[in-house]
């Protein structure tokens, strides 16, 4: 399907959203984008433990969570390991000016506004694995 199809087919992603559904909606549209590795996790502490496990390459990541919210994960990611982060897109239905500057002055890629378009999303995306390379 082109640049992110055609060279990242195994590229593991993560999500990670306190409702299933989200994860599961996000999921649908990056398979049919071509994505075939799509991890999840509920909060930032299970994603925390599942980026010990396997060397993910993207991070989609909700802003309000129990247990551990996105930015607390943003912050506890960099605290690991400041080098060589994955893109961290932040999706949330927060989309108010302040908290968009604060995630993206915090170090995250880029910031999607729920419901998620698939357009917008591939977009973000393309953006996102452009400026890691």
């Amino acid at each position: 399907m082109d640049q992110i199809t055609s060279a990242l087919d195994d590229l593991p992603v993560l999500i990670i959203d306190d409702l299933i559904s989200a994860r599961m909606v996000l999921a649908d549209m990056l398979k049919e984008m071509g994505f075939k590795r799509c991890l999840q996790a509920g909060n930032g502490k299970e994603a925390l433990e599942v980026m010990e496990r396997v060397p993910v390459q993207l991070v989609f990541c909700d802003f309000m969570m129990e247990g551990m919210n996105g930015l607390d994960f943003l912050k506890a990611l960099q605290s690991r390991n400041s080098e060589d982060l994955p893109p961290i897109i932040f999706v949330s239905s927060i989309g108010d000016v302040q908290t968009v500057e604060n995630a993206l002055t915090l170090g995250a890629s880029d910031y999607l506004v729920k419901p998620v378009n698939f357009r917008k999303l591939r977009l973000k995306i393309e953006r996102a694995l452009n400026c890691q390379q």
